[in-house]
């Protein structure tokens, strides 16, 4: 009888840790995600001064790029939201692997010196990182896991095998490479005291990995040797390899691997045999903005409620609506069909597209405004040197608040969000905000305009003028923020006029 009743005790923990691990992966509220930390001797590099987190999203497979600052003390912050847990990638030079759930706060410290080392190239390869708060050990784990199946002399092994090999030589390739990381996942078992969720996580990764660059090659391969843009065949031995990788499993989506291979086997096995695919051609790439798209994209759906289940479905259904307004610019076949499938996506898949979507009629709605600053911009190409001075002769009375920006300048477009989010909340105050691009060609800038929907004044500066105003403001790089007060008193450039931070600056001045 005792051991009757230990037994169902045993059975009753089993599905109770079940159901609080598919509830997981299944929550309807996104819960606040903190990873904070710190980086010894930031001051040898000031001019990296920012620090970015990579989340790849199960609706759009390129994910949400989250961009924060990093403080004179060499202290940086992330909040966000997440559903569930999963990878990501934090960098800084080098990039690291983080596993990441609903709630978690997280605390890093790394060492600038190794970070930015030219001469340490693994993106794994640095000792400095220590990890803290929830899941410090399973991180540890996967940065020595990393560190141990990674270098660069295999990254450039790699790259040279799926270029040249036949496909049953680089499909041995594979194999020899999975076992080796299978073997060294192994010894880390035996010798180290692991996380289950490091163990899970590692074999799952090892997996998707592997299955994710089999398909892969099916395409590359034959586009670097420049004989087709169209993948070949995929090769009997690749196919039934491949089918030992099972795609229907809530645990699976811990691993950012499993969401690039489901993208690889959805177009390898799905897309590329449809008549949408057919008619999207290169010959023919109209079609999609012609009254037969809806038809064909309403069969492509079908085919996917007919071919998959579970969560591979609603994965593969909600990235296809979001293609129909980031990639096909289909807002009528979006509003047309969403309806009718969004009771069979999961609350976080209909939430992405949902935020998607309201910024998707944003743009739609600023397409007038835009044209009007662009319009704006071009009368304002030619003006005299005396850039500032014009600035505050139409702008009397007001906060001024310049942002020096350049189209190629990845910091520079990293902050246009913030710099955007800022007007938004003082859109009813005096404040005039305004964007001098430098060093840009006038297409790119009126490109980057369209892009980002910045409402302001915007100027694109020539060679002459913005050598002037780098004197005056003492300019050594960009981006470079300047703050005007109502009397044109200027106040330079500092950490402390970034977007993100500047606000009660500039509400002071205000005030005044």
């Amino acid at each position: 009888m005792r051991k009757l009743t230990l037994l169902i005790i045993l059975i009753l923990t089993i599905i109770l840790i079940s159901c609080d691990r598919v509830s997981e992966n299944q929550k309807t509220e996104a819960e606040s995600v903190i990873i904070a930390g710190k980086i010894l001797n930031y001051q040898n590099f000031l001019d990296n001064y920012s620090i970015i987190i990579y989340e790849r999203n199960l609706v759009n497979h390129n994910g949400i790029k989250h961009t924060e600052f990093i403080d004179e003390n060499g202290n940086f912050k992330f909040e966000f939201k997440k559903y569930y847990t999963s990878d990501i990638f934090l960098q800084y030079g080098k990039m690291i692997t983080l596993l990441v759930g609903a709630g978690d706060s997280i605390f890093i410290e790394l060492d600038a010196n190794e970070f930015q080392d030219k001469e340490v190239q693994t993106f794994w390869d640095c000792n400095s990182v220590k990890f803290s708060g929830d899941r410090m050990h399973t991180n540890q784990q996967i940065r020595l896991f990393h560190s141990i199946i990674i270098s660069n002399e295999q990254i450039n092994q790699f790259m040279e095998s799926e270029e040249k090999l036949p496909p049953e030589e680089y499909l041995e390739y594979l194999n020899v490479r999975k076992l080796k990381w299978e073997k060294v996942l192994d010894s880390l078992i035996q010798s180290h005291e692991l996380t289950n969720e490091f163990i899970a996580w590692s074999k799952l990764y090892i997996n998707y990995e592997f299955g994710f660059n089999l398909l892969h090659y099916t395409w590359y391969n034959p586009y670097m040797k420049g004989k087709s843009n169209k993948p070949m065949n995929i090769p009997s031995s690749f196919h039934k390899t491949l089918k030992k990788l099972p795609l229907d499993n809530e645990e699976i989506i811990i691993c950012t691997e499993y969401n690039r291979y489901l993208n690889e086997y959805f177009r390898a096995y799905t897309f590329l045999t449809s008549p949408l695919c057919d008619k999207l051609d290169e010959s023919n790439w109209k079609f999609c903005k012609s009254e037969f798209f809806e038809s064909e994209f309403r069969k492509l759906l079908k085919t996917i409620e007919m071919e998959y289940q579970g969560i591979t479905k609603e994965v593969l259904i909600s990235h296809e609506f979001f293609g129909l307004l980031d990639y096909y610019d289909r807002q009528d076949v979006f509003e047309n069909l969403y309806p009718e499938y969004k009771n069979k996506m999961r609350e976080s898949l209909i939430n992405t597209l949902d935020e998607k979507y309201s910024d998707y009629k944003f743009k739609e709605n600023a397409l007038t405004n835009d044209k009007n600053i662009r319009k704006n911009g071009k009368e304002l190409v030619n003006i005299n040197s005396n850039v500032i001075e014009e600035i505050i002769e139409n702008n009397k009375g007001k906060v001024i608040y310049i942002d020096f920006w350049a189209t190629w300048c990845g910091p520079c477009l990293t902050e246009l969000p913030n710099s955007k989010k800022l007007r938004n909340e003082l859109i009813d105050q005096n404040v005039e905000f305004v964007y001098l691009c430098v060093g840009s060609k006038q297409n790119d800038w009126e490109e980057k305009l369209l892009q980002y929907n910045l409402d302001g004044s915007h100027y694109l500066l020539t060679n002459s003028q913005y050598d002037i105003l780098s004197q005056k403001f003492q300019i050594s790089g960009i981006p470079h923020y300047v703050l005007i007060d109502k009397n044109g008193i200027v106040s330079k450039n500092g950490s402390h006029l970034r977007p993100n931070i500047v606000k009660e600056d500039i509400v002071e001045l205000m005030n005044k």
